[in-house]
């Protein structure tokens, strides 16, 4: 046998590399053991599986229930990550507020009770094997639960004349002060009051715009049917209430 000295140059790089590729792979049978699969030339590169069903519903004004089914088989799962982004557009990637990071994979319902109260969300969760290879999740959004109007994030009702928000949502969850102030009311403007009364058919009144007129607090208001306001001062309550005043009120659900 000839030395490797008086080999071809092109021989001896092919000699080279077989004697690498022998160090860095052994054989059984056809297949390349498991110790050197994760290794260099033969790195898993492979994603884990999706998750079987992943959904979102809103539970009441703060808090969203994701449910989470696992396929049947995850042993190629190291971590769960789940993002979420404002509004119905998906976070991109892997990316957006982390909600929470899972361990273990059992299919359950999870709480997400940490974001801003109210409004549309949107979910992605994203799969890590031990590689760090990564498999992005169907999106999932919460559908409000709303008996009445869903609008700019809230859920709306028209109370009963001489009635508070407290009364009209007393049995929807209570009244959410950052619609019902922040949105309609003195908190608002008027185009979004406005828009609100016209979401709830309060239609026929003359808009009178906003009103600064020392009423206590009514915020977005329809008064005896003929006239559409915002009072903006004092700041609008959830408890304030008024003869003939039927008050624009957001509530939980």
């Amino acid at each position: 046998m000839r030395s490797i000295e008086h080999m071809p140059q092109k021989n001896k790089k092919l000699f080279f590399w077989i004697a690498i590729f022998s160090c860095l792979v052994s054989i059984s049978g056809d297949k390349v053991s498991a110790s050197y699969y994760n290794r260099g030339f033969f790195a898993d590169r492979v994603p884990p599986p999706q998750l079987a069903a992943f959904s979102g519903v809103t539970a009441s004004s703060n808090a969203i229930n994701l449910t989470i089914t696992y396929p049947s088989d995850t042993s190629d799962y190291e971590v769960v990550k789940i993002y979420r982004s404002s509004g119905s557009t998906a976070p991109v990637g892997c990316n957006g507020d982390l909600v929470v990071t899972l361990s273990s994979f059992t299919s359950f319902v999870y709480p997400d009770a940490n974001h801003p109260e109210n409004g549309v969300f949107s979910y992605r969760a994203c799969i890590y094997d031990k590689q760090n290879n990564v498999t992005m999740s169907q999106v999932a959004q919460n559908i409000p639960t709303c008996s009445g109007v869903w609008s700019a994030g809230f859920c709306w009702y028209l109370g009963a004349a001489a009635s508070s928000c407290d009364t009209a949502c007393s049995s929807h969850n209570e009244c959410n002060i950052s619609g019902t102030k922040g949105y309609a009311g003195s908190g608002g403007n008027w185009t979004q009051c406005k828009g609100i009364l016209n979401a709830l058919s309060v239609t026929g009144a003359y808009d009178a715009g906003d009103a600064g007129s020392g009423n206590a607090g009514y915020g977005c208001i329809t008064y005896y049917n003929y006239y559409n306001y915002r009072i903006t001062d004092p700041g609008t309550t959830c408890s304030a209430v008024a003869t003939d005043v039927r008050r624009v009120c957001a509530c939980g659900n």
